[in-house]
């Protein structure tokens, strides 16, 4: 079985939550609504769709003890 570094990104913004899935060099993306009482609902519904869009509905996401944050891209 071939190994992919997987890493995933989240910017919760006034309007938008932007959700980033690198696994190896692939890269998938979306942008929801954000929700203000609930901001994990934005996070776990982006995390769905980039999930479904790597054709996984559940990837194997490795833990790690510290956070690097993705590159901004804008």
């Amino acid at each position: 079985m071939t190994q992919h570094s997987v890493r995933l990104g989240v910017d919760i913004g006034g309007t938008f939550t932007d959700v980033v899935l690198e696994v190896g060099t692939a890269s998938f993306s979306t942008k929801v609504l954000t929700t203000y009482i609930a901001p994990e609902n934005a996070i776990i519904d982006g995390m769905h769709q980039v999930c479904a869009m790597q054709g996984s509905p559940h990837p194997r996401l490795a833990r790690s003890s510290t956070a690097q944050p993705l590159p901004p891209t804008r």
